[in-house]
This record gives C-alpha cells, structure tokens and sequence, in this order.
C-alpha cells in the first residue's frame, strides 16, 4: 500500500515539475531563440515567456512541497520560491553556455516575479478549495 502512495507522490506531484523543468532547459538550448517580432514586441513577448515558465514551475514546486512533502503551506511557498529563483541562476547561467544566447541577471529577477506572482494567484485557490472540499466533506 505504501509503495503505491509512493508512486502516485513521484508520478502526480514529481514528474510533471521535472519534465516542466526539462522543457525550460530544452528552450533554453536553442540558439538564437526569438519571435520573429519588432523589437520591443519581442522584448515584451520574452519576458512574459518568463514570468509565466517560471510561474508555471513555482506553482508545480509548490505542488510537491505542499502536498508531495506535507509542507505547510507557508513554508512550501517559500521553499518553492527559493527553489524557484535558484533554477532560475542556473537556467541563465546554462544560457551563456548557449550559442547566441546571453544570461541575465534581470532575466532571473522576471522569472522571480513570475513564481512570486503565480504563487500570489494560485495558493490561495488552492487552500480555500481545500478547505471548502474539508468543511463539505466532515462538517
């Protein structure tokens, strides 16, 4: 019985923030990555790519410390930002490594506000749900 919780933990809550991860890697990877728009259109398109990867891999952290790790939900919020912003320095620093591509040190304060802002939206969701599921559920 055990095991499968277990497997059920790595497959629910582990595998989609590792394979979200992979996908921001795998972006980060290509050369010359770009929209194909005028320059401030582009600028602007690229960092709300950011907050909203970043965002997405925030809110998936917080997922496995929250409900993989049995954080309360505070502590997992900021676990998951700190885990957050630290992909978020190798992340830029993979990208110096990447032809055609520059690290930017503003570019992990973007992906910063992005955990920070969907973190904002999206706890909050979940803890009333919860509590709105337990209150239904057990009075």
């Amino acid at each position: 019985m055990r095991k499968n919780k277990s497997i059920t933990t790595l497959v629910v809550y582990w595998l989609p923030a590792f394979v979200w991860a992979g996908i921001i890697f795998y972006l980060s990877n290509q050369s010359g990555l770009k929209a194909g728009l005028s320059t401030p259109n582009e600028i602007l398109v690229r960092k709300i790519a950011h907050v909203t990867e970043f965002g997405v891999l925030a809110w998936l952290v917080w997922r496995i410390m929250h409900y993989g790790l049995n954080l309360k939900t505070k502590k997992a919020v900021i676990f998951s930002i700190i885990l957050t912003v630290l992909y978020a320095l190798s992340d830029e620093f993979h990208q110096i490594l990447v032809m055609d591509r520059k690290g930017r040190l503003e570019d992990v304060g973007v992906d910063s506000l992005g955990a920070v802002l969907a973190l904002q939206i999206i706890v909050p969701i979940y803890v009333r749900k919860f509590k709105t599921w337990m209150i239904a559920s057990f009075g």
